[in-house]
């Protein structure tokens, strides 16, 4: 919970993150949820509630750390929710990045009884490549409003890669709800 000034809450919701083969926990906490409050959370008005849903996959590691983590975690949607039950929500979509090839991959590295696995994990950079914003609906998103697409210069000239300029956009493509460019 945290309050500001004017004694305003926002209260924040942690939620642990699982595995995606095995549903394991791990330590991972990212924020799903903040509410936001006109005074006190207990006794204030609710004023919007903001939902954020994660996309991510298993680190490279987690099988070999007694700690379970997760890597490549980015907001896949964002929920606005009103307090009379309007809602809108943004989905995210990214780019696939780079694949990591499991560490236990060279056995002579491990002990003995180690087998080549040769498993590889998808990771992303962290880019946006689509965007889709939908309108209020009443106890859901309502109708998709737009959808934007991004190209980024690394992704059709490997010397921005190689060199880490990963923010420069090539191109912005935005498309009405009907997928008619605009």
């Amino acid at each position: 919970i945290v309050t500001d000034p004017l004694g305003n809450d926002t209260v924040h919701v942690f939620t642990g993150l699982t595995l995606p083969v095995s549903g394991d926990p791990t330590c991972s906490l990212y924020d799903t949820q903040a509410q936001y409050y006109q005074g006190s959370h207990s006794s204030g008005t609710l004023l919007k509630t903001i939902d954020t849903a994660y996309s991510w996959g298993a680190d490279p590691v987690a099988p070999y750390t007694a700690v379970p983590l997760v890597a490549s975690v980015v907001p896949k949607s964002i929920t606005t929710i009103w307090p009379n039950g309007q809602e809108k929500e943004t989905e995210l979509e990214y780019d696939t990045g780079f694949k990591v090839l499991d560490p236990a991959w060279d056995c002579s590295f491990y002990a003995s009884n180690c087998t080549d696995i040769n498993t590889t994990y998808p990771e992303s950079y962290g880019r946006v490549l689509s965007r889709l914003s939908y309108d209020y609906g009443s106890g859901a998103p309502g109708t998709l409003l737009r959808q934007t697409k991004l190209s980024y210069l690394w992704q059709s000239n490997s010397g921005y890669l190689n060199t880490n300029l990963l923010d420069l956009i090539s191109n912005i493509s935005t498309y009405d709800g009907g997928s008619t460019l605009v």
